[in-house]
């Protein structure tokens, strides 16, 4: 265990940021000592790195008490101070308009009673009112709300003049301009009417397909309809294998983060996101220096990053699935996956090239079925716990819908990526619009108005937190564990080489 956390120095003192700040927010005193002395029986006489630890952990700890003040229960009137980093537009049955997403700098009702808190502001499309632009901070009169788990809501009413604060200023505009840019463009080429809803949403992260979106869920493929590291990952993968048709493995490296980057700042900053880019750009970095990056490190690293940009969003569901199931990749589909080639054997290219072309193809969808499987079991490790205790629900029918769904969308976006980045040579890129027009309606339709038989969950009434605190982490003591017996198994064979 102490071998595993000198290799990943950055996971540990992301983790002590990460219980610092939960122990704030929960105002959990008690468990302080607990913490500590856990630590220091894992980490024994890495003396310095338990200090390390402590002094992060009590640090995030006396930060969020300084630094922040969440709102209460009660809905209040009062005077808010706004920074915007994100805006996109909403449409339900009623009406439509903007969502506008950011900061509250600090909320005044006589006296302040929320600061540094993330906030959601609906502005309604009205005729004969301008909404305000999302490219400054704003002194506003609202209503602040909260809900049960936490979120801050501002409502402001009809003709109450927004001010802009000098001296200030945010991208949120310009992005979401350019994302409408990007979405006019994609409806103008893609004539399928589901297609084209799904992939300017797979583009530009803006989805208003309600219908869509209820039909996904249904089998535990939301996560697919928001921007998040699944896409950023497959967005980066696909730039590393056309890059590296032109450029050698260093320029091919430096071209992608460049680009990644660039698409960084399009899409904005959400935790999935942010993790996801700064992952990417390890790796890549890793590429140009010549160094090779541990991905749990670079994991760690991403933890510390988004935490100190954005303490409460240890509270967010997008926080706690990307970390989790990055997390439980990482440490589990090795393992699984070796655990699974007695089943499905793992053949060497001198007995693959022997095999007949049948028994070949038959070798080639056993192997792609056991690395299915073991990511399967990797992710569904926290994420149906997590699901459970979050909605009480879980989809039986997601077990089988994420082996195969997210592989034939990453198709589509592949399709999308290649039609915008030839939309010069015009006729080319309106064919192959087309082609993914076509496609992405027929995937769409493999989960869109199934019959309600198809409807399996596992339902519980309630789930206690406690629990699944205990049980994350005993999975990732057995992860942890597991990873070190894989790394020494490894040893023995190279050492086994030699011989």
């Amino acid at each position: 265990m102490t071998s595993f956390w000198k290799k990943q120095p950055a996971l540990l003192y992301g983790l002590a940021l990460y219980l610092g700040i939960v122990l704030a927010i929960g105002h959990l005193w008690s468990l302080f000592p607990i913490f500590l002395i856990g630590t220091s029986l894992i980490l024994g006489q890495e003396i310095r790195r338990f200090l390390l630890f402590a002094l992060m952990l009590i640090s995030a700890f006396g930060f969020i008490h300084m630094a922040i003040v969440l709102p209460p229960d009660t809905p209040i009137d009062g005077t808010a101070h706004i920074h915007i980093s994100s805006i996109k537009p909403y449409r339900s049955r009623f009406n439509e308009g903007y969502i506008y997403q950011g900061t509250l700098k600090s909320f005044s009702s006589g006296h302040v009673v929320a600061r540094n808190v993330p906030f959601s502001l609906k502005f309604p499309r009205k005729k004969n009112v301008t909404r305000p632009l999302a490219n400054c901070d704003y002194i506003v009169q609202a209503t602040l709300r909260k809900s049960d788990r936490g979120h801050v809501y501002l409502s402001v009413k009809k003709g109450t003049e927004w001010n802009a604060v000098p001296w200030t200023w945010s991208p949120a505009e310009w992005r979401m301009q350019n994302k409408m840019n990007v979405r006019q463009y994609i409806n103008e080429k893609i004539p399928h009417q589901k297609s084209a809803p799904f992939l300017c949403g797979i583009a530009t992260g803006l989805f208003d397909d309600n219908t869509l979106h209820v039909e996904l869920s249904r089998f535990g493929l939301q996560h697919i309809m928001a921007i998040s590291g699944f896409h950023f990952a497959l967005v980066a993968l696909l730039l590393s294998l056309g890059a590296r048709c032109f450029l050698t493995e260093k320029s091919a490296a430096s071209v992608v983060v460049i680009l990644l980057t660039l698409y960084f700042i399009f899409l904005g900053v959400t935790p999935s996101i942010l993790r996801a880019w700064i992952m990417a750009t390890i790796f890549f970095m890793g590429t140009v220096l010549e160094k090779q990056s541990r991905p749990l490190n670079s994991l760690g690293i991403a933890l510390i990053v988004v935490l100190t940009l954005d303490p409460l969003s240890v509270s967010t569901i997008g926080f706690q699935f990307t970390f989790l199931v990055t997390g439980s990749i990482l440490l589990f589909y090795s393992p699984i996956e070796s655990a699974l080639r007695p089943l499905m054997k793992k053949r060497s290219l001198s007995q693959l090239v022997q095999m007949d072309l049948f028994n070949q193809h038959g070798y080639v969808v056993l192997n792609a079925l056991r690395k299915i499987l073991a990511l399967t079991i990797s992710v569904q490790i926290v994420a149906a716990p997590l699901i459970l205790f979050l909605f009480q629900k879980f989809p039986l029918m997601s077990l089988i819908y994420n082996a195969f769904f997210p592989f034939l969308v990453s198709i589509s976006i592949f399709l999308l990526l290649i039609g915008l980045f030839l939309s010069p040579v015009s006729p080319v890129a309106n064919l192959i619009h087309a082609i993914n027009s076509a496609y992405t309606e027929y995937v769409l339709n493999l989960a869109y108005q199934m019959p309600m038989s198809l409807d399996f969950w596992v339902r519980m009434e309630s789930f206690s937190a406690s629990l699944l605190v205990v049980y994350f982490c005993f999975v990732m003591t057995v992860g942890i564990l597991m990873r070190g017996w894989m790394e020494n198994r490894q040893m023995e064979r190279r050492d086994l080489a030699f011989v």
